[in-house]
């Protein structure tokens, strides 16, 4: 069997294999943002690099999907056209806020999904980081610099992180 396989140079159809397997083998990574922010801010280009790495080192694809998730009605569209079509397996979720219908419809169609911000959303999962012990950390250096001068942290008021900031 091998030997014809080779002879003919056999190719495994991804479009099949996916088919018979039910998985595409995809995550989606969800930016439900203001746009504007999305060229100016530089925790994106670090969390998609991140992301890209760890679904590579997994043997996954990423597909990065820009879609507005604050109406019910786009919320749907994108679970239709990415999800219920196979497209992704799953979906990461960038900084959902208290107004984004996707969340809410995918875990109530309980579909893998992880949020990348802290949530307070039951039986949600979810990443991030300690924002008290990096900005203790920031503290300690900056003093240990003689800094004079303090920073502010800041994230967009709706979501998860802006609420606790605020």
């Amino acid at each position: 069997v091998q030997a014809t396989i080779d002879k003919v140079g056999f190719r495994p159809n991804a479009a099949a294999r996916a088919l018979a397997s039910h998985r595409s083998h995809a995550i989606g990574l969800v930016v439900p943002e203001d746009f504007s922010r999305f060229h100016v801010d530089s925790w994106y280009p670090l969390i998609i690099e991140a992301t890209l790495s760890a679904t590579r080192d997994a043997g996954q694809s990423l597909m990065l999907i820009m879609e507005d998730t604050f109406s019910p009605s786009s919320a749907t569209r994108l679970i239709s056209q990415f999800v219920d079509s196979g497209r992704v397996d799953g979906l990461l979720v960038l900084q959902h806020s208290y107004d984004d219908h996707l969340t809410l419809q995918l875990l109530q169609r309980n579909i893998p999904t992880v949020l990348i911000a802290e949530s307070d959303i039951p039986h949600a999962n979810w990443v991030d980081n300690d924002n008290f012990a990096g900005a203790e950390k920031i503290g300690r250096m900056m003093a240990e610099r003689g800094a004079t001068s303090a920073c502010a942290i800041a994230a967009t008021p709706p979501t998860r992180q802006g609420h606790g900031r605020g």
